[in-house]
């Protein structure tokens, strides 16, 4: 949507039956959304085509975070994990284990070096 002359801009077609999050940090043309089925979907905003899905928690994604200028993204799931995805390969890079019931939410700081959940 263009919040100044509220026009629908373009609309994507979720792969998630329950969208949970989308994710951008407005320098690329990359948008993350996630949901129930366990995928992280990337987008290319201006085309509205789908890039590749990033595969690799267990239940469903809650929350995802995006660093584009690293080309990473950490999620948080109903699993219990947070994972790290490099968005050049698609990869999952690294789980982080700790918590003891689902993650609802993450976020990156400013420097993308410090993921909060």
């Amino acid at each position: 949507w263009d919040t100044e002359t509220m026009e629908l801009l373009s609309e994507l077609s979720w792969a998630a039956r329950d969208l949970a999050c989308i994710a951008t940090d407005g320098n690329s043309n990359i948008l993350l959304s996630c949901g129930s089925d366990e995928y992280v979907s990337m987008w290319d905003v201006e085309t509205g085509n789908l890039l590749r899905a990033l595969d690799g928690h267990r239940k469903a994604v809650n929350s995802v975070a995006l660093n584009a200028g690293k080309m990473i993204a950490v999620t948080a799931s109903d699993d219990c994990t947070l994972k790290i995805f490099d968005l050049r390969s698609g990869r999952c890079i690294r789980t982080l284990q700790g918590h003891a019931l689902a993650v609802k939410a993450v976020t990156l700081d400013h420097t993308g070096a410090i993921a909060l959940s």
